[in-house]
């Protein structure tokens, strides 16, 4: 519901406006995410919500303290959720605006107080402040740890992940258990070299999203289609986050459905620009066609060999 409304304020045309709910609808990684009860989709349902409440403040200053609320709860679920304040730093800073800037630097310390209530249980069972700060500090830690302390790939990994489904190379084993003497011995028949890739990746959406973020901007620039201009830089802004250290590709779960909603944003405006409208009209329904087929029929191999 939440990327109809951002699709429906920004996309005029009744049929592309449906494009991206469609896309998200059949896509392999959002769907996996939401068969089952894991915080990464709590997260991106609250980044969302904060980015149509924020676009609404927009309009009408009421959605101002629903938009921090949002977020916070967002943060809650996942720290990665702060690329929505990022985001709404860096639209403050193209438009030049220092008052609303300093703002939603006040509006952040509403977010981390909703963070904080969150842990709301945590405190009634007696523990203090000191031992949330604690708890805060092993969170990062942790995080710190799994993201650039068990070695990190080349920056911008992320990118390969995401437009092309390559993961990164890798190596399968057969190897043999043998049980002698009351000892295990293990040996190692075969080693394959190969290609891990996503099996979610669907080379007609996410590659096209990355590049109708920053044609969509463009757009938006163009048409100054201010309100807008936060769903891709919303969507960047996370690219940016992702892009140093070891992360996974659900990590940009959060911004998948936005990439989706600038690419129905970037269609709409070429064919308002296409001179053949009758020729634009039927390559949108054949590439809708085809993205429909590989998600109904299409399963990409989890690894591919290359020696």
């Amino acid at each position: 519901m939440i990327v109809f409304l951002l699709s429906r304020k920004f996309i005029k045309s009744y049929l592309i406006v449906l494009l991206p709910v469609l896309i998200l609808s059949f896509d392999k990684l959002f769907l996996s995410f939401s068969s089952v009860s894991m915080l990464d989709i709590y997260a991106t349902f609250f980044s969302l919500l904060s980015i149509l409440l924020f676009i609404k403040s927009l309009d009408d200053k009421k959605f101002f303290f629903a938009t921090y609320v949002s977020i916070g709860l967002a943060l809650a679920c996942k720290w990665i959720a702060i690329f929505v304040f990022f985001a709404i730093l860096i639209y403050y800073l193209l438009k030049k605006d220092v008052k609303n800037f300093a703002l939603s630097l006040l509006g952040i310390i509403l977010s981390i107080g909703v963070y904080c209530l969150t842990y709301l249980t945590f405190f009634l069972n007696g523990y203090g402040f000191q031992e949330f700060i604690s708890l805060q500090i092993k969170m990062y830690n942790f995080q710190h740890f799994m993201r650039f302390e068990r070695g990190v790939p080349p920056s911008f990994w992320i990118l390969l992940n995401f437009l092309t489904g390559i993961e990164g190379p890798t190596e399968h084993a057969v190897i043999e258990i043998i049980q002698e003497s009351g000892s295990l011995i293990v040996k190692t028949l075969s080693v394959k070299h190969g290609l891990s890739l996503i099996k979610a990746f669907n080379p007609f959406t996410w590659p096209s999203s990355f590049s109708s973020s920053i044609m969509s901007f463009y757009y938006a620039r163009k048409r100054r289609d201010e309100n807008f201009q936060l769903i891709p830089i919303a969507f960047l802004t996370l690219i940016g986050l992702t892009s140093y250290g070891q992360v996974f590709i659900w990590y940009l779960l959060p911004v998948l459905p936005l990439g989706f909603i600038s690419l129905g944003y970037f269609i709409e405006n070429v064919y308002k620009d296409a001179k053949n409208k009758k020729l634009a009209a039927c390559l949108i329904i054949v590439y809708t066609f085809i993205l429909l087929i590989w998600s109904f029929t299409v399963s990409l191999s989890p690894f591919i060999l290359t020696a």
